[in-house]
């Protein structure tokens, strides 16, 4: 059966989501973007794309009376619980982008998270990367490590601690999928300049270490490296012929790894309406 979709918010990473839920069958049905300048932008890209133009609004009460069986909310952050909200009390299920919430001030973080909850609403968070976890555990004893570092560079636009903020819940979703849920952090210490976050600490007593650098002109790069093995990500084509790899230069090791977005999306798919 054919699910119908809205998407607030058409970033890069907002057409990743129109793309990987259209070639899983849904249609997309309306729009939510908050620029005048975004509108057009937006309608000649789904024309493209899509085949024909879903709605495009800038207002929120014409997005959410369409017809709709759920929600990408591909915004930003600071966007997020205002969405989320209004999602739940629709009973609208969300696939969300990291991270699901924020806020610099921890009071306000706090009473947040606590509103989420109550809501015991439907939703996903997009931490995709985790399948490279799963990939690699399949090949290698990856809990047995006591050193992971996590190197990722993108063409993002965050600067100073917004980078973290950005970048942080792959990190700790992936440690989490290495080494499981209930250890305590120590010894924590972070850097953080124009474009660049760094962190080390210990968990569960293996040395955990994250560099992120955001910008628009530098090259992209994801590693992951657990004591002396590092496998770089590899990505080629688009759309339907995406494809990405694992490669462990050291060794010659070369492997396909199932498109991260499609796996994330079938089970969110799979989660709410199956």
């Amino acid at each position: 059966m054919s699910r119908s979709f809205g998407i607030i918010g058409l970033g890069n990473i907002g057409k990743v989501h129109v793309r990987v839920f259209k070639q899983l069958g849904c249609e997309l049905t309306a729009v939510l973007v908050s620029k005048e300048d975004s509108f057009g932008i937006a309608s000649e890209y789904l024309h493209s794309q899509v085949g024909k133009t879903p709605i495009v609004t800038l207002e929120t009460n014409e997005f959410f009376s369409q017809d709709l069986d759920f929600i990408v909310l591909a915004s930003p952050v600071d966007t997020h619980y205002e969405y989320l909200v209004k999602c739940f009390n629709l009973e609208l299920p969300v696939f969300c982008e990291k991270p699901l919430i924020w806020d610099p001030s921890p009071t306000k973080l706090k009473y947040k998270i606590k509103k989420i909850k109550s809501y015991n609403g439907k939703f996903l968070v997009n931490t995709a990367n985790t399948i490279f976890i799963d990939q690699l555990k399949g090949r290698f004893p990856l809990e047995n490590t006591r050193r992971f570092c996590f190197s990722f560079h993108t063409k993002g636009q965050h600067r100073g601690s917004s980078v973290a903020v950005d970048l942080l819940p792959h990190a700790t979703a992936l440690v989490t999928a290495t080494y499981g849920y209930g250890g305590k952090i120590n010894d924590f210490e972070s850097h953080t300049s124009n474009n660049n976050y760094s962190a080390s600490f210990y968990y569960k007593d293996k040395q955990i270490i994250f560099d992120f650098v955001e910008s628009t002109s530098g090259p992209k790069k994801m590693a992951l490296a657990f004591d002396e093995k590092i496998f770089e990500r590899q990505v080629s084509g688009t759309a339907e012929t995406y494809k990405v790899r694992l490669i462990e230069k050291s060794k010659n090791l070369s492997f396909e790894v199932d498109d991260p977005f499609l796996i994330y999306a079938k089970k969110f798919l799979a989660q709410e309406f199956q």
